[in-house]
């Protein structure tokens, strides 16, 4: 209830309706951080690196990465006191891959939908998903997670 209201997108849209990489992120996963990300990080990038001289689309693939590793900081942020260092490492590596792999995927494509971008995507998007949490080696899972673990207060 914080983070929406009645007439709000929903936070996650079904999985199946990602088409590309990059619709992916922005119209299927987790719509409360659209906004920040453009606004804290996609916007501010692409708008200094115009201003530094480089092309329309140098300045789009920068404000991209940099949206991605505002997700990234705040992954690993929020993530350090459950996840080892290789997973923190791990978690950094897919959003700046995923960053870069949209950034090609809209080179290649532009806007245009085809099943073959989709069976891409869902298969890189497969793999490096299951990498990253592989790697982070929660013990006995995410569902024996305490909110002593998180803040650590309290002994064990």
């Amino acid at each position: 209830l914080l983070l929406r209201y009645k007439s709000s997108p929903p936070l996650f849209q079904p999985l199946y309706h990602g088409h590309s990489l990059a619709g992916l992120w922005t119209e299927t996963w987790h719509s409360c951080f659209a906004s920040p990300c453009l606004s804290l990080a996609y916007k501010p990038a692409s708008k200094l690196l115009r201003r530094m001289g480089l092309p329309e689309q140098a300045a789009r693939a920068g404000g991209v990465m940099a949206a991605f590793a505002a997700m990234a900081a705040f992954h690993v942020h929020g993530l350090a006191p459950l996840v080892s260092n290789d997973g923190l490492w791990r978690i950094w590596w897919f959003f700046l891959a995923n960053g870069a792999l949209v950034v090609l995927e809209t080179a290649v494509w532009g806007k245009k939908k085809h099943w073959v971008r989709t069976l891409v995507a869902w298969g890189v998007e497969g793999v490096m998903a299951s990498w990253c949490i592989r790697g982070l080696r929660i013990p006995q899972g995410v569902g024996h997670v305490t909110w002593g673990d998180v803040c650590g207060v309290g002994g064990r």
